[in-house]
């Protein structure tokens, strides 16, 4: 039988915010390194186990001529996975880490940086892509917006929110005021709600979803 498993990314250890990150680096096969785009790809806050969906859209992302970077964020706090009390605790050390990962990404990066998160990673790139002026584009996948930018004038890149109308976790009017508030801010977000998806979608509708980032992706990122 065919191996099904997740693939993985080759591991390195970065010095982020003056802390270890642990990061899978996805190469494009047959890519120019001075021309490939870069993402930076952040998991839910089950983490980037084996397991994991997350695993999937790295590959699919590199697949499509993107370098693909997948920090294992919550190492930083001693964590694999991260509860609700985790996450109102650790957020601000995530968030540090991973601006310096974007930071040192960027200086690199000859095309240009895109975000993509899933749930408290989509929440991640949100925090940092308002603070930082290299993000070409976010792609945000059953994102919470976070209390720390609540009130904010959202100030972004171009944005594919992506959201299940049955998501209990993290409802659905998450992705609809934060299309209203870039609106308002004079940006751009396009708002994708699939009427049969939760908070985690079946692997059809993971697949489908995974390939309309990639087209917004492509759109938004130079090279």
């Amino acid at each position: 039988m065919p191996d099904l498993s997740p693939p993985a990314g080759t591991r390195e250890t970065l010095s982020c915010a003056g802390h270890p990150l642990t990061i899978e680096v996805f190469a494009p096969p047959g890519k120019d390194g001075d021309t490939t785009r870069t993402i930076i790809l952040l998991h839910d806050a089950a983490g980037a186990g084996p397991d994991r969906p997350v695993r999937r859209e790295a590959a699919t992302l590199a697949r499509a001529g993107f370098a693909v970077l997948l920090p294992h964020y919550l190492g930083r706090t001693g964590q694999e996975r991260a509860g609700f009390s985790e996450i109102a605790r650790h957020f601000g050390a995530w968030r540090d880490s991973l601006a310096d990962l974007l930071r040192q990404a960027g200086l690199g990066a000859a095309g240009g940086i895109g975000l993509c998160g899933r749930s408290l990673g989509g929440a991640l790139a949100l925090a940092i892509a308002l603070e930082a002026g290299d993000v070409a584009a976010l792609a945000l996948r059953s994102a919470f917006i976070p209390p720390e930018i609540a009130g904010r004038a959202l100030v972004l890149p171009p944005i594919l929110a992506q959201h299940g109308s049955r998501d209990v976790l993290v409802p659905a009017s998450h992705a609809a005021r934060l299309a209203e508030g870039v609106a308002t801010a004079g940006g751009s977000c396009r708002l994708a709600l699939y009427p049969d998806q939760a908070h985690a979608f079946d692997a059809r509708t993971d697949a489908a979803a995974t390939a309309q980032a990639v087209a917004f992706l492509r759109e938004h990122l130079r090279g």
